[in-house]
């Protein structure tokens, strides 16, 4: 994921001094996308628990809403 990321930065700083604002906009939609992505493999589509690491034992990730939390602090 950190590759993906990286890929996109490079993206964004070819195009940022041909058009900013398209720049931005891509960028965003692109870790949009990737994030939308990251939280549909970490989150059982069957509506079961999921596990990181296949461990978890401290249940840190049972609830899917601070896992939106920790990825949008992720991305953001």
């Amino acid at each position: 994921m950190t590759a993906r990321v990286d890929m996109i930065r490079i993206c964004f700083e070819r195009q940022i001094n041909r058009d900013a604002r398209a720049a931005r906009r891509a960028a965003a939609m692109r870790l949009t996308l990737l994030q939308d992505t990251m939280r549909r493999a970490l989150t059982d589509r069957h509506g079961a628990g999921f596990w990181l690491n296949r461990r978890d034992p401290m249940r840190l990730f049972a609830d899917r809403p601070y896992l939106d939390e920790a990825i949008t602090r992720l991305f953001g």
